[in-house]
Order: C-alpha cells, then sequence, then structure tokens
C-alpha cells in the first residue's frame, strides 16, 4: 500500500505522516507496521507510533500488539 511505502521515505515527516495513515486503516498488518514504527531512528516518528498505539481498544488487536509479535519481542 502506499502508506507501507511512506515508511521507507527518507523524509521523516513523510514517515510520521504513514504511521497515522496506517493506525487510521487498522487491521493486524498496519498495526505490525506501526509497532515497526518504532524502532525508526527519528524520536517524531516513533512518538507517534506510540500515540496511536496508546488508542487501541480492540481485545483481539491489543492481544497482537502486546503479545510476542508486538511490544513483548
Amino acid at each position: 500500500s502506499e502508506a507501507k511505502a511512506k515508511l521507507a521515505s527518507s523524509d521523516a515527516r513523510v514517515r510520521r505522516g504513514a504511521v497515522g495513515e496506517l493506525a487510521g486503516v487498522g487491521g493486524a498488518e498496519a498495526w505490525k507496521l506501526v509497532l515497526g514504527a518504532l524502532r525508526d531512528p527519528d524520536a517524531q516518528v516513533a512518538d507517534e507510533a506510540q500515540l496511536h498505539l496508546a488508542l487501541v481498544s480492540e481485545p483481539p488487536l491489543r492481544a497482537l500488539l502486546l503479545g510476542k509479535d508486538g511490544l513483548e519481542a
């Protein structure tokens, strides 16, 4: 998807925007990409990912994000 491609941009602003787009899309694949953005070298991109991850309330997605494929990794 376009948002996934934006995560590879050299521009941190574009990557930060991609995190927001992916969070808006939702779903397991999108949230895994948002999780990966926590490791972004730019602090603002990683902060954006943290803010969106904190808002996840659906039990299946929370389990994914908090499990071995997510924050427990």
